[in-house]
């Protein structure tokens, strides 16, 4: 194959400016789609599926965003519950492990709450959340855990980092009391907050603390939207979503409904590049909570680094079309000349090794 070799170089050599910018449009190809998983690797929100599941293709993540003026009850929340398990059961899946969940949701909404100690107290945000919240947004502790299903209904409270410090001026103080509403809420974890840029500008430069979403309810003021979310499985494209969108019965659709686990497919980025300038425009006034604004900037980062790769596979595209085309034309071989030289050098190999 040398005399394929030599043809090529020398092609490369004439056409030393295409060959150059080839080149660079490949390096492009490769750099954009480094720095796209370098920006969506750490979206933990994003990746419930691969936390749910060790299939993780097999299932998708939902999330559905009410509008501010609609509430999400505890009634609604376990109607949604019940719809899925029947199309669910409907569908004849079922879980592999036997006594295993098949599917897993839950629904939150953020507001402000008042939360003080016998000395200090503070207005903090807050995200009120039901049992599951934390399979689907792992945050980060410090200290202490997560609510589990008896601590979530009854007094537990997850508090930031900044929020421990102004209040008991440490980081160690796992089971200790705070008020909400004058009622006793034990501690149990301390948070670290996200300082990246894109979670400074999605929610949070200012603290953020974490209860149940009927101590929101009772003692605060909801600010923000409803947000149910779910990981279920997906055996055929769609069949989740579809599923979810039936459930939600939302005939005025203006619940907006976000498929997580493939946000940041390639028919996905070609939809904001599409929509791009328009996907800004709300008008179901829904305020979104601070990781799907970081996962809507990170989309439009995304976006435009999927217009510039794309023009570059183009461009190397074209270009490798034409060198082929052009080391077509000039060819000194024909299909029988190089089926002899192919069956000649394999016949020499079975001879060496003879």
């Amino acid at each position: 194959m040398k005399w394929m070799t030599d043809r090529w170089q020398e092609l490369c050599g004439r056409y030393k400016k295409g060959f150059l910018t080839f080149v660079i449009c490949v390096l492009i190809v490769v750099v954009c789609a480094v720095i796209t998983w370098l920006f969506t690797r750490d979206l933990y929100d994003q990746q419930a599926t691969k936390r749910w599941a060790d299939k993780a293709d097999d299932y998708a993540q939902i999330s559905c965003f009410y509008p501010v003026s609609t509430e999400l009850s505890d009634f609604g929340f376990l109607s949604l519950h019940h719809s899925v398990e029947e199309a669910l059961t409907k569908a004849s899946l079922a879980s592999e492990t036997a006594g295993a969940d098949l599917f897993a949701d839950a629904y939150s909404v953020t507001g402000k709450l008042h939360i003080s100690t016998d000395n200090v107290g503070m207005e903090v945000n807050v995200v009120g959340v039901s049992d599951a919240f934390f399979l689907f947004h792992p945050i980060r502790l410090l200290t202490g855990s997560y609510f589990d299903e008896n601590m979530i209904m009854s007094d537990g409270v997850i508090l930031d980092e900044d929020t421990a410090f102004s209040l008991y001026g440490s980081e160690d103080i796992i089971g200790k009391t705070v008020y909400i509403g004058g009622v006793p809420y034990y501690i149990r974890g301390v948070a670290a907050r996200d300082t990246g840029y894109f979670a400074k500008k999605a929610g949070l430069s200012e603290p953020v603390c974490f209860v149940s979403v009927d101590t929101l309810k009772t003692y605060g003021t909801i600010v923000g939207s409803y947000t149910y979310e779910t990981v279920m499985p997906n055996p055929v494209e769609g069949f989740a979503n579809e599923t979810i969108v039936a459930a939600l019965n939302d005939s005025l659709q203006e619940i907006e409904v976000v498929e997580n686990s493939e946000r940041f497919s390639f028919g996905a980025k070609k939809e904001i590049v599409l929509d791009f300038g328009v996907r800004s425009m709300n008008r179901n006034s829904i305020i979104y909570p601070y990781w799907e604004n970081i996962a809507r900037a990170v989309e439009d980062i995304c976006g435009l680094i999927f217009v510039i790769q794309t023009v570059a596979f183009v461009i190397a595209a074209v270009l490798l079309i034409l060198y082929v085309r052009i080391l077509y034309r000039n060819r000194t071989w024909t299909a029988r000349r190089l089926f002899d030289k192919i069956s000649d050098a394999m016949y020499e190999r079975k001879c060496k090794r003879g």
